[in-house]
């Protein structure tokens, strides 16, 4: 919390040191029958991750690329932080 604090007033340092302005610094939970936006959130990233990790049903890959053509084009960017992961 201090680091963070210090990047948004000072900024970051280094070579090409930026005030952090768009961090939250707080996350909050929220059951998502209680928000339809958490709800759709929930529903992309359950069907990112299926077609990341595909089943060995075609017809399912198949309903999933039908409705990934359907939310790809609204998509901004996509990332996927994976912790156990080592630099290269």
């Amino acid at each position: 919390m201090a680091d963070l604090d210090r990047y948004r007033v000072a900024g970051t340092g280094g070579y090409r040191s930026r005030k952090l302005t768009r961090i939250v610094d707080t996350l909050h939970f929220a059951p998502s029958h209680a928000s339809r936006l958490v709800q759709a959130v929930d529903l992309v990233t359950f069907l990112f991750q299926r077609l990341e990790i595909p089943g060995t049903d075609p017809r399912a890959a198949a309903v999933n690329d039908q409705l990934w053509a359907l939310v790809e084009p609204r998509r901004y960017h996509s990332h996927r932080w994976n912790p156990m992961a080592h630099p290269h």
